[in-house]
């Protein structure tokens, strides 16, 4: 019963840091893979795409240059 308000509470400060002016943003990223193969239409049936399945991991960086435009590195 106090999670019900203990999370929201907690939540509150990453909100209003969201929707705050930045000037710069970083960013940490993790994905997996679940595609494994496929291949082509009848014409291109000898073409195969496959992945390993992987995590991945990446990591971005953003520089707002105003309120509307920035430029990003990742």
């Amino acid at each position: 019963m106090l999670r019900r308000f203990v999370a929201p509470l907690l939540l509150m400060p990453a909100i209003a840091f969201a929707q705050a002016p930045r000037h710069n943003d970083i960013g940490i990223w993790s994905n997996h893979t679940s595609y494994r193969s496929t291949s082509g239409p009848e014409p291109f049936s000898a073409l195969e795409v496959s992945l390993d399945s992987r995590l991945g991991y990446g990591v971005s960086f953003t520089h707002f240059l105003s309120e509307s435009l920035g430029g990003a590195v990742g």
